[in-house]
Formats: C-alpha cells, sequence, structure tokens
C-alpha cells in the first residue's frame, strides 16, 4: 500500500534543515525548529497542493506556540513549495471539483452524526496504530522483523483479493471514486471502510514507510458514503467529504487543518459552516476514545527517548 504523505513531510523538513544549515552562514539568525516546521508545512502544501492548508497544519500540529517566530520562515516555504508544485503539475485540486449542492440546515443533524462516528473511528484507528506499533518496537531480532514484514504483506494481499482493489494505494482512487460516481454506496461495499482502516494499520506494522491523512481521508470517505446510503440522500458528495474531515479530525485533533485541507482540496465553500461543524464534533468525541492523538503519543515517546540520551 502507497502512501506518501507521511514521508514527503519528513523528507521535506529534512530538505529545508540541510539547506538551512547552509545557509546558516549568511543568515545566521535562522533556527532549527522553524526550518522543521516549514519544511513539514512546506510538504504538505506541495503533496495535497493545499498552502493555506500547510501554514494551518504548521500552526495547530507543529508549532502551537510561538508562531511569531516562525511566521516569514514558513509563508515563503508554503509559496515556493506550491509553485514548485503547480509548475511541474499545473494548477489542480487534489479531489477535483465535486458537486455538494448548497447548504441545507437539514443537513445539519447528518454532518452532526458523521462528526461523532467519524471522531470515534478516526481516534480508535490512532489508538490500535500506536499500540500495536507499541509492540513492534519491542521486536528487535532481524529474522522476526523479516517475518512480520512477509506476514504483513501475505496478509494484505489476502485483503485485496478477497476485497476490492482499490484499497491499494494511498486512496485518491477510491476517493475520486466515491465523489464522482453516479450512484450511491451499497451496504456491500461497507467491506471497503474496513479495509481502508485496516490496511494502513498492516502497513505501518510492516515497518514500510507511510502516511496517516491520505488513508485517513479515503476511511472518513468511506463513513460518509455509507451514511448517505442510510439517509437516501441528494447530497452523497457532501457526507463523503464531512466523513473525510472527521475522520481525520479523530486521527491527528487538528480540526482547522482538516476542514481546510478538505475545503482546498474540493473548493467547495459553499458548506464551509457544515465542515467545521464534522470537525469541531469530530474532535470533541475522539477524546472519549484517548485523550491524546496518534502524533501526540509518538511525539512524547521520542522526546522521551531524547531526554533519557541527553542525560546519557
Amino acid at each position: 500500500m502507497l502512501i506518501f504523505e507521511g514521508p514527503t513531510v519528513q523528507i521535506s523538513a529534512s530538505v529545508f534543515n540541510v539547506l538551512g544549515n547552509k545557509l546558516k552562514k549568511v543568515f545566521s539568525d535562522i533556527s532549527y525548529e522553524s526550518l522543521l516546521v516549514a519544511g513539514g508545512a512546506a510538504g504538505i502544501a506541495a503533496t495535497f497542493n493545499t498552502p493555506l492548508g500547510g501554514i494551518v497544519y504548521a500552526i495547530e500540529e507543529l508549532s502551537s506556540t510561538h508562531i511569531n517566530k516562525f511566521k516569514t520562515a514558513l509563508i515563503t516555504a508554503v509559496i515556493v513549495a506550491g509553485i514548485t508544485a503547480q509548475w511541474l503539475l499545473g494548477s489542480y485540486l487534489y479531489l477535483g471539483y465535486p458537486k455538494l449542492g448548497v447548504l441545507a440546515y437539514s443537513n445539519i443533524p447528518w454532518a452532526i452524526l458523521i462528526g461523532i462516528l467519524g471522531g470515534f473511528a478516526g481516534a480508535a484507528f490512532g489508538k490500535i496504530l500506536y499500540k500495536l506499533l507499541s509492540l513492534r518496537k519491542k521486536i528487535t531480532k532481524p529474522l522476526s522483523l523479516a517475518f512480520l514484514a512477509l506476514g504483513c504483506g501475505l496478509i494484505f494481499a489476502v485483503l485485496v483479493v478477497t476485497f476490492d482493489q482499490r484499497v491499494l494505494g494511498s486512496g485518491k482512487e477510491l476517493m475520486t471514486d466515491m465523489l464522482f460516481s453516479p450512484s450511491l454506496t451499497s451496504l456491500a461495499d461497507i467491506k471497503l471502510f474496513i479495509v481502508r482502516f485496516v490496511g494502513p494499520v498492516i502497513t505501518q506494522i510492516s515497518g514500510a514507510a507511510g502516511g496517516i491523512f491520505a488513508p485517513s481521508l479515503a476511511a472518513g470517505g468511506s463513513i460518509g458514503s455509507i451514511l448517505s446510503y442510510f439517509a437516501g440522500s441528494e447530497y452523497h458528495n457532501l457526507f463523503i467529504v464531512l466523513g473525510m474531515i472527521a475522520f481525520l479530525t479523530g486521527v491527528t485533533r487538528a480540526p482547522f487543518t482538516s476542514f481546510v485541507l478538505v475545503l482546498e482540496m474540493t473548493d467547495r465553500h459553499s458548506v464551509l459552516f457544515l465542515m467545521m461543524i464534522a470537525a469541531l464534533i469530530a474532535n470533541i468525541c475522539s477524546r472519549f476514545i484517548d485523550v491524546e492523538s496518534f502524533y501526540e503519543r509518538v511525539r512524547n515517546d521520542f522526546l522521551a527517548v531524547m531526554k533519557t540520551a541527553n542525560k546519557e
């Protein structure tokens, strides 16, 4: 399963760090933290063609304090990354221009329900992933790790053969298929959500480089699509988009990043308030599953290791 945005953020931050260290000979006030924050934001902006999403992600997820210290480097990095991505790939929307209809107040209860289910599911995904990765760290023998990777690969291959080839990749094909399909999702397609939920976990446990954002969007879109079947709603695409936002919020606990990213991916400002509702409800509900997000727990573990290493 190819999941690309996580490594993109890491690579982008590393590139900024290397180049920044070179520039320190000229600009001595460049800080290590600002380079990493700017690089991470540039990676998100370039991957999804979402410059505002990159900025909000940096503020909300990477640097919740002292943003004034980073704002010049941050905005510059996003501009450069965004222009470069559009120069190479052209001006595009990551998910195209799905028809969502206009804001209907009758959809507010559905936005709340999607927020609840997406928040719970996203938080559960993050919690399960963290616990399994913690168990994986206890495996240190190369042969055991090799067998683990082989086993994960076989399990995933069985899922692909048994269910649907659309579980492969980052999930973009599945998202566009759902958004631009003329028919509503059938109940049989609940299996897509199950595999989109399980697949990224298997990939991460295997030790392969992977990310969280795109798979979360695909899994959340599946939730929204399934609910649109039950609702019999003409706003099928709206439910999919709200599901993406809710699930991603549940995983990251970054509601602003979630709805801004999806907003920029689809350019559907007419339903902005429903997007906000789904993100807000998902953020609240996710904390009933786990008080910390997957990213927060991984960060805390890393800082604990670094603190121990510094003491030694």
